[in-house]
């Protein structure tokens, strides 16, 4: 099964489209050495561009 990290808000319902078909992982709010660490051994990965 894919691995998928969501690394920003989204909808309950994305999460659960999402999990019904790969094992997904929430974990927001990363900083960026963070996420390089943790971003190994998945198979997507699913942000949110913020603009400003």
């Amino acid at each position: 099964m894919s691995k998928i990290l969501v690394t920003d808000a989204i909808a309950s319902e994305g999460i659960e489209l999402l999990g019904s078909r790969a094992e997904v992982d929430v974990k927001r709010g990363l900083t960026p050495p963070e996420l390089t660490e943790t971003i190994n051994g998945y198979d997507a990965l699913v942000v949110r561009v913020r603009l400003k």
